[in-house]
């Protein structure tokens, strides 16, 4: 489980970014976190994700606190797909997939079976022989959502590992989107993984999330589940969109 207490992030010159932040999320669930721009979505998850300290209140992986998790430790649970995920030179995909292995220490064989895995589970097959300079920005951010999955591995049941993801679809095509969100999941439900991610595509959050946090200026005003937080009158306060919430038994379509 994932909690927080009492979170506060601070800038340099003092300005508020989050306030108060105070949630618990459950080991393998998804959860998804969203909020309209500035509302602190991706300070939140670099946050959790131990990239950042926070200014006052503490994150919690399972009851213990992760300042007192080393850094090759924490790289070890967890990884993290940001917003700026880049690589210069004329790097090969294997070359940065393999980057994700860097905190387990020297390359193995069995790092490059991971990425033999990935390459075919993810359809990169086709770019092999492409460098990654090349690469469309879709397809980089493709190989970049490898690369954090990578970092994961060896994946079981019992080693409650944690993937965080900051906006994962952006510039992706709608097939590749649904081809990754279908990928998450199926490791989420085979492995016991836990996820959390910040998307804007509500859509999308409502029928892969279990779990969903709205922020807002930097403060955390609603969690629950699709149905529970993802109302016409929800969407109207928080994200100021008039909409129709359609709702059947597994989940909901949100029109605009």
């Amino acid at each position: 489980m994932i909690k927080t207490r009492n979170l506060d992030f601070l800038t340099k010159s003092k300005m508020t970014l989050l306030e108060n932040i105070n949630l618990e999320i459950s080991e393998g669930t998804i959860a998804g976190i969203v909020g309209r721009n500035g509302a602190g979505k991706s300070t939140l998850i670099s946050l959790l994700a131990g990239i950042q300290k926070c200014s006052n209140g503490s994150v919690f992986y399972d009851d213990v606190d992760i300042i007192t998790i080393s850094n090759l430790n924490l790289a070890r649970r967890r990884s993290l797909l940001s917003q700026q995920s880049s690589a210069a030179f004329r790097l090969s995909i294997v070359d940065i997939l393999l980057m994700g292995r860097y905190p387990f220490g020297k390359i193995s064989e069995e790092d490059y079976e991971y990425a033999d895995n990935l390459i075919q589970e993810l359809g990169l097959s086709p770019f092999m022989k492409t460098p990654y300079v090349v690469l469309s920005g879709g397809e980089k951010q493709k190989v970049h959502f490898a690369r954090s999955i990578m970092q994961l591995y060896p994946l079981e049941k019992e080693s409650r590992k944690i993937l965080f993801l900051d906006e994962p679809l952006t510039a992706l095509d709608l097939s590749v989107q649904q081809q990754l969100l279908r990928f998450i999941k199926k490791l989420v439900q085979q492995f016991n993984l836990t996820v959390v991610l910040v998307l804007h595509d509500l859509n999308w959050v409502s029928k892969y999330c279990n779990s969903i946090f709205v922020l807002d200026e930097g403060r955390m005003c609603l969690s629950g589940n699709p149905k529970e937080v993802f109302t016409s009158e929800n969407l109207k306060k928080y994200f100021h969109v008039d909409a129709n919430v359609a709702t059947n038994q597994e989940h909901i379509t949100i029109s605009f």
